[in-house]
């Protein structure tokens, strides 16, 4: 059995080879095609909701305490699986309301001067964007955003995709490579990055902070009330909420 994503044009187009090739498929997800079917999804700071349907099964008001979109399909997705296992929808829902999701996944790390903090390991385009959608359903006054690019390698790779990734932030701040092992390569470093945003949208406002102590420096400097200080990648980047609320309690002695 394979449970697939039918919210995805690529994993719906698997979806089809893999029954027309007689493997048992079952996709899920908002989309009309979909074999068990998200309604009434609602998004928030505090989490996600929406009933499942399929033919068979009719699970109303499942709550996932986690925020975003993709969270609320990634639950549909292990409800369907669980579904079609022959488990009860009642203990499944249950199991799901009571997830508290893992670390380093839009894990709340604090709230210092009404500024909240939220860190995410989110390092690819498509993860950025996700964990930026969530932050923009949460109703926070600005968003806040710091990237750590992760590998020389993927970076020199994947670097003109992140032109539309931070789409939704509100001040970006950008940071050198984490090289996680790698040995620097010439000309690859966060500006790459920095020139992509820029070129995509020249009003964005973005800043290249490649010393770590100049980027905890700024962020103190530019977040206000209301604010979602949002960390994203795979490096030593999570460590930087922490230092922002202790530098943000002494500026308030």
């Amino acid at each position: 059995m394979r449970v697939l994503c039918a919210d995805d044009h690529e994993t719906a187009a698997l979806a089809e080879r893999l029954r027309a090739d007689g493997i048992a498929v079952v996709t899920y997800g908002t989309s009309v095609d979909a074999d068990y079917r998200m309604i009434d999804v609602d998004v928030g700071r505090d989490g996600v909701s929406f009933s499942l349907h399929s033919e068979a099964h009719h699970v109303e008001d499942v709550r996932v305490p986690l925020a975003g979109l993709h969270n609320a399909r990634n639950a549909a997705g292990a409800l369907a699986m669980a579904l079609e296992l022959g488990v009860d929808p009642e203990p499944a829902r249950t199991a799901l309301n009571r997830f508290a999701g893992v670390a380093r996944r839009f894990e709340h790390r604090g709230e210092v001067a009404g500024i909240t903090f939220v860190d995410d390991y989110a390092h690819l385009p498509t993860e950025v964007a996700a964990a930026i959608a969530a932050a923009r359903d949460g109703g926070w006054r600005r968003i806040v955003c710091a990237f750590q690019p992760h590998r020389y390698s993927r970076t020199e790779t994947l670097w003109p995709t992140f032109a539309d990734a931070f789409r939704g932030v509100d001040v970006l701040a950008l940071t050198d490579v984490y090289a996680s092992g790698e040995a620097p390569r010439p000309g690859i470093t966060g500006k790459l990055l920095v020139n992509a945003v820029l070129d995509a949208h020249p009003w964005a406002t973005v800043a290249y902070l490649p010393h770590r102590a100049d980027l905890l420096g700024y962020l103190a400097t530019v977040l206000r009330p209301g604010d979602l200080c949002l960390t994203l990648g795979a490096g030593d980047l999570t460590s930087l909420p922490d230092e922002l609320q202790v530098r943000l309690r002494e500026t308030a002695r």
